[in-house]
């Protein structure tokens, strides 16, 4: 699990089937930049741009590692066809590998900042996750057993 995020800073397939429509920089290298176009929102016809760069990438000898990604600096407001204003959004994903052997605990922390519904983040980010298991369980590289990913939302940035 821990490879399979933390080395997919242009190949998010795990996530949902994510692909970004353009990059820049090198795979998994600070600075490093990816576009996704997302349709539009209520039946509007469209799509709107969003930029992401890697800010973070910290491994440990251990497997766990931190994985940060977010809009660059003073993002521009984007009005969401059918939606609302997307301002920006910043995530840290942490994988920790824990007491018991090949377990490792996944936080995605993510902070947006929206007016209206511009995505349904909480779904997208568990299903995400779920995703990871299944793809490793189809590959015979997953061991032991899950915990369902879960949201708890947060108005605090803590990183």
């Amino acid at each position: 699990m821990r490879w399979l995020i933390h080395n997919a800073v242009f190949h998010v397939d795990w996530e949902s089937g994510l692909h970004p429509s353009s990059t820049t920089g090198k795979e998994n290298v600070v600075g490093a930049t990816r576009t996704f176009n997302f349709s539009a929102l209520n039946g509007a016809s469209g799509y709107y741009q969003v930029t992401e760069a890697l800010y973070r990438q910290d491994k440990s000898p251990d497997g766990s590692f931190v994985h940060g990604f977010g809009e660059v600096p003073d993002p521009p407001v984007i009005k969401i066809p059918g939606g609302g204003e997307y301002h920006g959004e910043w995530g840290l994903i942490r994988g920790q590998q824990t007491l018991i052997p090949n377990e490792t605990a996944i936080a995605w922390n993510n902070w947006r900042c929206d007016v209206g519904f511009v995505f349904p983040a909480a779904a997208a980010h568990e299903g995400a996750i779920a995703n990871v298991s299944t793809i490793l369980q189809k590959a015979g590289k997953h061991t032991g057993v899950d915990v369902a990913p879960f949201t708890i939302f947060s108005e605090v940035r803590q990183d």
